[in-house]
């Protein structure tokens, strides 16, 4: 974690993915114990270039997390960071707009971000 506002999403490292459900409206990874539902898809980061909504290849990235779980959750100038084993999320702000709420097994949730960010 970067920083104490992070803290309450700390939850989510070590949890993995289950599945990826794609809709018109939304993006939702249900993970062992959470939901993160994406009001704004989120890029996939790779090695070679970053993959967003609109690229040919981008479900099928996003599903290659299937069964990885969360190593890491970062937050940068850019947005949330979820880091796993073969790759990384980015959810990019966008004016400070809700991009994404996480939904715990207790049913409490949280939106992202809930304040300005405070990244390099």
């Amino acid at each position: 974690m970067t920083n104490d506002r992070m803290e309450h999403l700390h939850f989510l490292v070590s949890q993995a993915v289950s599945a990826v459900i794609f809709s018109a409206a939304y993006l939702q990874i249900e993970l062992d114990d959470a939901t993160l539902t994406c009001i704004k898809p989120p890029l996939v980061l790779g090695p070679d270039a970053d993959i967003n909504p609109h690229h040919s290849d981008y479900k099928n990235q996003l599903c290659l997390f299937i069964d990885k779980r969360i190593t890491n959750i970062t937050e940068t100038g850019k947005g949330l960071v979820l880091t796993f084993d073969n790759g990384e999320l980015l959810f990019e702000k966008e004016d400070q707009q809700e991009l994404l709420v996480i939904t715990d097994g207790n049913g409490e949730w949280h939106s992202y971000p809930d304040v300005e960010l405070e990244g390099p």
